[in-house]
């Protein structure tokens, strides 16, 4: 069983860690915005153990632990009052198939935007920088009034 939970850090972030048996496998990252208007809560740093066993017989592609942690952060929001989610996933290129960005679109996520060679990073295998595309991603948490 995968437990999600928040540690408070400084400011307004909150980690959360995904275990199994005792063992992290999992953490994900929920940056709350400060200010007035400010109703997006950002889901950051999303990251799974190559180790981990699989937890949803569902899931495709992965194991369904980010999937769980995505959706421990988006229940923390929808608590705290805020409207919806974002992200950002960094990509080598701007694919639709890349799991980061089909694990967002499995939640129901949308596509808003994508910056082409947004971000810089250091590639340690080939001691270089890579240059990546960043793709913007939201999701309305705001469950539709019955009339």
């Amino acid at each position: 069983e995968v437990k999600a939970y928040y540690t408070r850090l400084g400011g307004d972030v909150e980690v959360y860690v995904a275990e199994i048996d005792g063992k992290i496998v999992g953490t994900a990252t929920l940056e709350k915005p400060s200010g007035p208007g400010k109703m997006l809560g950002t889901i950051s740093k999303v990251a799974v153990s190559n180790s981990a066993p699989k937890v949803l017989e569902s899931s495709t592609s992965g194991k369904g632990i980010a999937r769980r942690l995505i959706q421990a952060i988006e229940n923390r929001l929808i608590d705290l009052g805020y409207t919806g989610a974002e992200a950002t996933i960094i990509m080598h290129h701007s694919r639709e198939e890349e799991a980061p960005l089909g694990l967002f679109k499995g939640e129901n996520y949308s596509k808003v935007g994508i910056v082409e060679n947004g971000d810089l990073a250091w590639d340690n295998g080939k001691g270089e920088f890579m240059i990546r595309d960043m793709v913007r991603v939201h999701k309305n948490l705001l469950k539709p009034i019955a009339v």
